[in-house]
């Protein structure tokens, strides 16, 4: 980004982003289409009401690791390698606190959530069920937007979009089946949601390999030197479980209000108009 035409390299770097966050928004269409011509009314009322729930967390959890991507391209910029480590780490306490605190939340109150959503009386247990089921799958959603960031901080944002991709595939086929074959209604297109955030997360080894590894940092800021033979990487280092949380802390608290307003402020469009059309 330092050189060249600026607009090719942010359009050539926007793109994947932009294509994996549609293809995110898919899940929930794609279960809505299949449980919509195999399920149940009930059934699809769940998904729909579900859907916003899931909507909602992943959303959150997508801006909180935006202060990821800033920070770990702020220190490759300032050409300060040695903090990236500590980011990275800091970052995977962080998120695993997160993970268990939305886990216990969407699978310990699944059924206030849904009654909390106005979930159809009908549909109150089966929206539980989709959402107690997505619950307890958070951990891979959490990772995977976690692994995107550090990606996309890293200059990388092809492989979040080839991770996504792989899941949509995954999420289709495991509907089917799981739907349309065995008839689990709801819960089948949660399971096939879970599945195939946990296979966009371990599809690919080096997805591990290459963060838990020490020389993981020296491995990606070499490939940026190879670009930009002017880099140092002298004070390069592996990852650290520790570091400056405070400054995590600043990026947090400016984007997590953005967040939940934006997020808030689509649910009430949602509801209201869906009570638009019910009236109707």
């Amino acid at each position: 980004f330092t050189q060249g035409s600026i607009l090719k390299k942010l359009v050539t770097f926007m793109m994947p982003v932009l294509g994996a966050l549609i293809l995110q928004a898919a899940y929930g269409a794609v279960d809505l289409l299949v449980v919509g011509r195999f399920g149940s009314t009930s059934g699809l009322s769940a998904v729909s009401t579900g859907s916003q729930v899931l909507n909602l967390v992943t959303f959150v959890v997508i801006q909180t690791a935006m202060g990821i991507t800033v920070l770990i391209a702020r220190y490759l910029g300032e050409k300060k390698p040695e903090q990236i480590g500590s980011v990275i780490g800091g970052s995977a306490i962080v998120f695993t606190i997160i993970s268990v605190v939305l886990f216990v939340v969407m699978v310990g109150f699944a059924r206030p959530i849904s009654v909390l959503m106005q979930a159809p009386t009908e549909a109150v247990d089966l929206t539980a069920t989709y959402v107690r089921i997505c619950g307890a799958g958070i951990f891979f959603i959490v990772a995977y937007n976690l692994l995107s960031a550090i990606f996309r901080g890293l200059g990388d944002s092809k492989s979040p979009l080839l991770f996504v991709l792989v899941a949509c595939i995954i999420n289709i086929f495991g509907d089917l089946a799981l739907v349309a074959g065995l008839h689990m209604d709801a819960a089948g297109a949660a399971i096939a949601t879970v599945a195939a955030q946990a296979c966009s997360v371990g599809h690919d080894p080096r997805t591990y390999s290459d963060f838990v590894d020490t020389s993981a940092i020296c491995l990606h800021y070499e490939y940026s030197a190879q670009r930009e033979p002017d880099h140092d990487r002298s004070g390069c280092a592996g990852i650290h479980y520790g570091g400056n949380y405070s400054e995590c802390g600043i990026f947090y608290m400016d984007i997590q209000p953005k967040a939940f307003a934006t997020e808030l402020i689509s649910m009430i469009a949602a509801k209201m108009g869906q009570r638009y059309w019910i009236i109707k």
